[in-house]
């Protein structure tokens, strides 16, 4: 959950002048060791703290997923630090950061925990020690998975499986991080609201970093995993929720003068075609070929003479989102399926083995057996139907296959992979076909926080400026943003905050639940709800615009 502030802290924030503190609390086999900026009036904080860097965490909305979260922190003296380094071992112990204020009456407990993570590395120049720290997907998300085993026949079976489930089992399932340290509550609220339902397959069975494999799902969902400064949270890219009130930043009370910059988004966000491939082949390699099938999004009007006069595309490599799942094989031990071609079509198929000549033959759905696969080694295979079309490849331990004759049905059975492909394809292509403007700027501390919770990247904002202009606006008048990046400076009482325009100009709602009025009766708050429209999507008799489907 995210982080309360007590009503000490949110005081303080209010002030025109107060002194920040920070206090770090290292977590050591011998015990805890506290550094501060200063005391704070604690008498177990040390005040050997020189400086501590905002956390640098934030989304990359170019490539679709967020970046990992490390920061750095400066103690003083030489006696502290040599000791400290002679007798622990420092790599992977946790630190925790807590920010606060020196002022009689601040309590331990009112200091904001704004980050965890573990000790990377330390450097030492003169009198100073420079320690880095990264959040756990810093570190255990650079573990290769599957776990490479002697044979090379390790895998990881994702088939038929929701996206938000598969994340959280490499999270804390394959990375092995605690489950004290992930927000499964936010990530099942997401879950169900936006991508109940989904279902992706794959059958993992090349090691790669767990980083490379979360960013592809982070993608291919639309949505973000970042690190909340206490936990690993998790927010899809989607509208607010039926009564979530959006946080309005304006010129007048919040934006500090002279600050603000802006980005057109012509070069980096804006696209008006999407090609999505899907339905990838499992060969280790990341060509068009290797992806069996494609989805196109385009928007004929943005490419016009009237318009942008260019064909601008993004392309999109998914290597989870599939047409098809299969079963595996159960009286052929020794043998796992990790990928079956789309071409085999729909059906019941059938995996033949031979104990004589050890050897695999296919047979597609509706097709006629194959040739013979000798099985020589441990390793994978493909095994082809006489239709050289349709295949199967195969994960083959040779100690463990039958010492008898055996066959297997394979059910090939249909996913709802066409409909993500193009539910993807089509948000982005909605918020990018115009050119989608970032912006950066600083506001005053007291904006750190909103509803008594930090802000932080993935929260939408709307911003009112003068300073901001594109096509069609000299002005913003809320503008959804969301935002991609917040670095908090106590020391200079102020935040810098980067966003990107989200193109959230429609209404989107949930389905109003039985009992509402009609739409002309209904409060402000039932009309947070979606209400059925005429024809031409209009309600309250036409004069009204009406609700979409996110």
């Amino acid at each position: 959950m995210p982080i309360t502030l007590t009503t000490a802290f949110l005081n303080e924030l209010k002030k025109n002048s107060n002194q920040p503190n920070v206090i770090i609390e290292v977590a050591l086999d011998s015990g805890t060791l506290k550094w501060g900026y200063s005391t704070g009036g604690f008498t177990d904080v040390l005040p050997i703290l020189k400086s501590v860097s905002s956390l640098q965490n934030k989304l990359d909305t170019e490539s679709g997923y967020s970046t990992r979260g490390q920061l750095t922190l400066v103690i003083t003296g030489r006696d502290n630090f040599k000791t400290l380094i002679k007798d622990n071992y420092l790599k992977n112990r946790r630190i925790a950061r807590k920010d606060g204020f020196v002022i009689s009456g601040f309590a331990y407990s009112d200091y904001a925990q704004t980050f965890t993570g573990r000790i990377l590395d330390w450097t030492r120049k003169g009198d100073e020690l420079t320690i880095t720290i990264g959040d756990d997907l810093a570190i255990d998300a650079k573990k290769k998975i599957p776990v490479e085993n002697a044979t090379k026949t390790q895998y990881l079976d994702y088939r038929n499986m929701n996206p938000v489930d598969i994340m959280q089992n490499i999270l804390k399932t394959q990375l092995g991080i605690s489950a004290s340290l992930v927000d499964d509550t936010q990530f099942d609220g997401e879950q169900g609201n936006w991508l109940n339902g989904w279902v992706f397959d794959r059958v993992l069975t090349k090691p790669e970093e767990a980083n490379k494999y979360l960013n592809e799902l982070q993608l291919e969902t639309n949505s973000f995993i970042i690190h909340d400064g206490e936990k690993i949270t998790y927010k899809v890219f989607a509208p607010p929720l039926p009564g979530q009130t959006i946080e309005e930043w304006t010129d007048a009370y919040n934006l500090l003068r002279e600050s603000f910059s802006i980005e057109s988004g012509y070069k980096d966000n804006f696209f008006n075609r999407v090609v999505l491939y899907y339905d990838y082949d499992e060969s280790g390699n990341d060509k068009p070929e290797n992806f069996e099938t494609i989805a196109i999004a385009a928007d004929a009007a943005s490419q016009g003479a009237s318009q942008w006069a260019e064909i601008k595309t993004k392309e999109i490599k998914s290597r989870w989102i599939r047409t098809r799942t299969f079963t595996q094989p159960t009286n052929i031990t020794g043998a796992v399926l990790y990928h079956v071609s789309v071409a085999n079509g729909a059906g019941s198929g059938t995996l033949t083995f031979n104990y004589a000549n050890n050897t695999l033959k296919w047979t597609a759905p509706g097709g006629a057996i194959g040739a013979a696969i000798t099985l020589s080694n441990d390793g994978l295979y493909q095994v082809y139907d006489a239709d050289q079309t349709k295949y199967a490849r195969v994960i083959v331990t040779k100690a463990s296959l039958p010492v008898t004759n055996q066959s297997d049905t394979i059910t090939l059975s249909a996913l709802n992979g066409a409909a993500y492909a193009a539910a993807i394809a089509q948000k982005i292509l909605s918020r990018y076909r115009d050119p989608s403007a970032t912006v950066g700027f600083d506001i005053d501390i007291n904006g750190v926080a909103y509803n008594s919770v930090f802000i932080k990247p993935t929260d939408l904002k709307d911003l009112t400026t003068d300073e901001a202009c594109n096509k069609g606006s000299n002005t913003w008048s809320k503008e959804r943003m969301l935002l991609t990046l917040v670095r908090p400076d106590y020391q200079a009482s102020k935040v810098h905050v980067e966003a990107l325009q989200t193109k959230m100009y429609r209404r989107y709602g949930f389905i109003a639940p039985a009992g509402y009025p009609d739409y002309p009766s209904a409060s402000a708050s039932q009309k947070e709800r979606a209400f059925i429209g005429n024809s031409a999507n209009k309600v309250n008799g036409g004069t009204e615009d009406g609700y979409y489907i996110w």
